[in-house]
């Protein structure tokens, strides 16, 4: 009987990659889902800020837990530990900087919602959101606010402008709530056309663009600003599975903003308001988003 002679295994053959490198770290990777807690990050509060900050469920956060598959990556892209590093001090402090904004709040509540953003319309945020809060702790209902003594309402809002009419509306979609409720089976179609972008050759102004149907649409004082912050935040709530914020384009800074960090945690991408998705995630792609939400958060201060 003749033996089998022993072989050693040939290695694949693998071919370098053209494209840029994306950022690698064992809590988010666009390959592989994993459970956090089957980590260990060299510092142990790092981890605990993921696991608060993160804002859709743990089972849809991107991260790897193989060290075999960080070994590969490495292997295929020639990069070393100390580069390594500073992705994940950079992703770190990204999820640090979440923008904190009042829709995702009360995002569970369409109604509060809308009331909310029709006070923030062309108003600063440390005017309308205490405001805000004033208004629901006196008329914490649909029904409360649509009931509610008008000159009595003008004088809280007074402080932000156009107080007569933002009063108006607001008892009027209160009043329309109530009567006739949205529904996620029930659809609308949007009354107004999308906001204009300025015109370029790679986004070209949708000026004949209706904006897509929406459970609110028919509520009063529904424009794009509220449409789109009833899709990022709300439609979530309705149904876990919707990933309606992934076709938001919004023109508010303020959404761009949470949609650009939304994007790169969850998806591990860049976003553009005007292109979407326009490529992984890379260190310098990661470097300039930390920079911008940082400028952000100092000129707030």
């Amino acid at each position: 009987m003749v033996s089998a002679v022993p072989s050693t295994p040939r290695k694949p053959n693998r071919k370098p990659s053209r494209h840029p490198s994306p950022v690698l770290s064992p809590y988010f990777s666009p390959r592989k889902r994993a459970r956090l807690d089957s980590e260990q990050p060299e510092h142990p509060e790092t981890l605990q800020i993921v696991q608060r900050d993160l804002i859709l469920p743990e089972s849809d956060s991107r991260v790897n837990a193989a060290e075999e598959e960080d070994n590969e990556q490495d292997d295929t892209t020639g990069r070393d530990v100390t580069s390594l590093t500073l992705s994940q001090e950079l992703l770190y402090r990204l999820v640090q900087l979440k923008p904190n904004l009042i829709q995702e709040q009360i995002g569970d509540d369409p109604w509060k919602l809308l009331v909310a953003v029709t006070l923030l319309n062309k108003t600063a945020g440390k005017l309308a959101i205490p405001t805000f809060w004033k208004i629901m702790e006196k008329w914490p209902t649909p029904h409360a606010l649509s009931a509610a003594n008008k000159e009595e309402l003008v004088n809280v809002i007074r402080t932000l402008g156009t107080q007569n009419r933002r009063a108006a509306r607001l008892i009027e979609l209160s009043r329309t709530y109530l009567l006739d409720p949205p529904s996620v089976y029930d659809v609308r179609l949007s009354r107004r056309v999308s906001s204009p972008r300025k015109a370029s050759p790679f986004f070209p102004s949708p000026r004949s663009s209706l904006y897509p149907a929406t459970p609110i649409s028919h509520i009063p004082g529904t424009g794009p600003y509220a449409l789109d912050s009833y899709r990022i935040f709300s439609s979530c709530h309705h149904d876990p599975d919707s990933e309606d914020w992934k076709n938001v384009m919004p023109d508010d800074k303020e959404l761009i903003r949470f949609l650009k960090w939304k994007w790169a945690v969850l998806e591990g991408v860049e976003w553009s308001p005007t292109k979407g998705v326009v490529g992984p995630l890379t260190d310098k792609r990661l470097a300039s988003l930390v920079s911008e939400l940082e400028r952000n958060d100092v000129t707030k201060q």
